[in-house]
């Protein structure tokens, strides 16, 4: 009599490790696949049974939730068989290393996977190269099992829940929605890492832009960049998150026969660090969307030095404009402190200013407030600062001269992006971020914002993932 020892999925060998004959192994294999078929179908038999001894009471909820317990048994029941399907990657007593010498199989060692049908236990043949020190673990670089212990598809949609939520919120969604809970803590490690893998592809792609460009087919008349900052809360103080919102323009004709551009497909950069820093991120998006093909480039944003420097510095040929919001909030502020309590009388002062703005001359605001007289030292002091904020940015707000060539002056896209990539996920009550932990989640909501979360898995799978992103350990809070 033989004695045999199934030591892998798809293959037994003798007590002396010798290979048995190959269609003993496919009849072993027969024989589970069988078994998965009829645990299977056990499932499915008591799933309707027990719908059947309740017919006469069970309503829709009662038959949805017996279904899906049924279902993740199931699921996992497929897992396990597919799995062992698979095998161990045993490959002999011997397989060659790199060093030149002889890997040597010392044993299958068990490693437990999360997934999104739940956990399966893999069992990976392991080999050791007493020459060089090598190991290897063939089934674990042909399934791209990463040291976290979870599948990729619950890191990726984990990820993408962290991108829209705080990590403990998100865990929890996650949880209630798939079945799978990960603590607040490994959610964070495992999105930042992700987030860490983003940013290293947007590095790239920056690099290239600012060397070499990047090609597009995008053919825009007009393409609008839209440059702002959000201040985040961070473990050594508060800091800018450079925010620009990149989009071209559909052209809509007004209850007055006029025509003027609103914004379309607007995409998204978000970054920490100085202008030097911001402007390779936002190449890369201004290329993609076409910069260098569009017959006018048109920049909005505040009255800040740095947003200007670096337009004159890297887009020396755009057009300046202050975006209508931002001119408009200055206005309401001083028109806050003259009217300070009546809401009125504030509301219809500020609109007559921001009509001679809008439909005038910047300059002959500028006049219009010079000759207010009779101002407490506060409203003075806010009046004059206005009048600067005017004077600085005059050429930025010949607001007539856009509007009469159906420029999109703004009116809160800009804005708009700060509240809704960084400030909806970073500045919520009590955070406080690490410089990392902070840029790496804007990676992700940049990722996710902009349409390229799939295209970045997809990517992530053709080149494969370094273990070392899903081992590294976190401790960023926020």
């Amino acid at each position: 009599m033989r004695y045999f020892e199934c030591r892998d999925a798809n293959e037994m060998v003798y007590s002396s490790k010798r290979p048995v004959a190959g269609h003993l192994r496919g009849v072993y294999m027969m024989r589970k696949r069988e078994n998965v078929i009829q645990e299977v179908a056990a499932v499915a038999e008591r799933l309707l049974r027990k719908i059947a001894a309740q017919k006469r009471t069970v309503d829709l909820h009662d038959i949805e939730m017996t279904v899906r317990e049924a279902s993740s048994a199931i699921d996992r029941l497929l897992l396990k068989g597919a799995v062992d399907e698979v095998g161990t990657g045993y490959s002999g007593s011997k397989i060659r290393c790199e060093c030149g010498g002889k890997l040597k199989f010392v044993g299958n060692r068990p490693f437990v996977v999360t997934t999104l049908s739940g956990e399966v236990r893999i069992e990976r043949a392991y080999y050791h190269c007493d020459r060089c020190g090598a190991s290897k673990v063939p089934i674990g670089e042909q399934l791209k099992l990463s040291g976290s212990h979870f599948s990729e598809g619950v890191i990726n949609n984990l990820s993408y829940c962290c991108a829209e939520l705080p990590f403990e919120p998100a865990s929890e969604l996650m949880g209630r929605l798939t079945g799978i809970y990960v603590s607040p803590k490994e959610a964070q490690i495992l999105s930042e890492s992700i987030g860490k893998e983003t940013g290293e592809e947007l590095d790239e792609q920056a690099e290239v832009a600012m060397k070499d460009g990047l090609d597009t087919d995008a053919r825009p008349e007009r393409l609008y960049m839209a440059i702002d900052g959000v201040m985040i809360n961070e473990q050594d103080g508060w800091h800018e998150a450079k925010t620009a919102a990149i989009y071209d323009a559909k052209e809509q004709i007004n209850a007055d026969g006029s025509k003027e551009d609103v914004a379309n497909e607007i995409t998204y950069v978000a970054r920490g660090g100085s202008p030097d820093e911001l402007i390779g991120y936002i190449s890369v998006e201004a290329q993609r969307r076409g910069v260098e093909y569009a017959k006018e480039l048109i920049v909005l944003g505040d009255g800040a030095a740095w947003i200007w420097n670096m337009v004159r510095s890297y887009f020396p040929g755009a057009i300046q404009i202050i975006d209508w919001y931002h001119a408009s909030e200055h206005v309401w502020r001083l028109g806050r402190v003259l009217w300070d309590g009546d809401e009125e009388r504030c509301k219809c002062w500020v609109e007559e200013q921001l009509e001679v703005l809008k439909d005038v001359r910047v300059e002959d605001l500028i006049t219009k407030l010079a000759g207010i007289v009779g101002l407490s030292d506060e409203a003075a002091s806010e009046r004059d600062k206005l009048m600067k904020y005017l004077q600085d940015n005059r050429d930025r707000m010949r607001y007539d001269e856009y509007r009469a060539k159906g420029y999109h002056i703004g009116s809160g896209v800009v804005e708009s992006a700060c509240k809704h990539v960084v400030q909806m996920r970073h500045k919520r009550s009590g955070m406080r971020w690490s410089a990392s932990g902070a840029q790496e989640v804007l990676n992700l909501r940049v990722f996710l914002l902009n349409g390229r979360w799939d295209d970045f898995w997809r990517r992530r799978r053709q080149e494969g993932v370094s273990d070392s992103h899903m081992l590294a350990g976190s401790t960023k809070a926020a």
